[in-house]
């Protein structure tokens, strides 16, 4: 049995032949043609922004809204009620831009006095107002 070193001509830019094992020169007809293998899901679907906008919006939305009610429900004292209410609507805020930052690495969110997420007391109706902001 003999040693073969089977290589590429560096020297020349495309070969035009090809060595086999016993230093036969084939055609390049007669190789396999390799194909690329590509995902059955395109890379540009836009996954992030269907899950964000179509449902973690809504139901942070719907979420608020619940935990908002239960303030209102526990503290009957107006002050109190106004801050913890003010405080908790903060923290979604808050955990809701942290999301958009993470799901939009691209981008820069600014948003101006107020809140960003509204309380909305029905997921279908969160999930209709998050497809009119898009």
């Amino acid at each position: 049995m003999k040693n073969v070193i089977a290589g590429v001509d560096t020297s020349v830019s495309s070969p035009t032949t090809t060595l086999t094992p016993d230093n036969f020169t084939a055609n390049p007809a007669d190789t396999p043609k390799v194909t690329e293998v590509t995902s059955p899901i395109p890379t540009n679907f836009p996954t992030v922004v269907q899950i964000v906008n179509g449902v973690v919006t809504p139901t942070l939305e719907v979420l608020l809204y619940d935990v908002l009610g239960v303030i209102d429900a526990s503290i009957p004292n107006k002050d109190q009620n106004r801050a913890v209410k003010r405080i908790i609507h903060d923290g979604f805020d808050k955990a809701y831009m942290d999301i958009l930052r993470e799901a939009y690495p691209d981008s820069s969110f600014a948003f101006g006095p107020g809140h960003t997420l509204t309380p909305i007391p029905d997921k279908s109706n969160a999930i209709l107002a998050a497809t009119l902001k898009s």
